[in-house]
């Protein structure tokens, strides 16, 4: 059972996930993860073309991240946030219930968005 001092407030996340997240933060998923949150942010000032092979590289990257074995529960957490665009892809089921759902995991994994 948890205690409730141990909560995180409006995520129902607690300590423990964040220091389990914090040991497999070495894991090679979470490295290309990392690798490939911060290539979203590039794509500013470039045409058309130069955007689409960026997208073309984002969607390489996240294929790799699907062909590397996970070693830990965040590493399926990770995977779930590079395939649906960090969440911006996700349907929600009308209920909220998608959103809060990558909010917790972008929360155990540390992820800012």
């Amino acid at each position: 059972m948890t205690d409730k001092t141990d909560r995180i407030p409006h995520h129902g996340v607690t300590q423990r996930h964040l220091l389990a997240a914090a040991e497999d933060a070495n894991t090679p998923i979470h490295a290309a993860y990392l690798k490939w949150l911060d290539h979203r942010k590039l794509g500013d000032g470039m045409t058309e073309d130069e955007f689409d092979d960026l997208c073309e590289e984002r969607r390489e990257m996240v294929a790799e991240i699907f062909d590397m074995p996970v070693q830990g529960p965040n590493d399926i957490l990770l995977k779930l946030l590079s395939l649906t665009e960090n969440g911006e892809d996700f349907i929600d089921d009308g209920y909220g219930r998608c959103a809060m759902l990558l909010k917790e995991a972008r929360a155990i994994v540390g992820a800012d968005a």
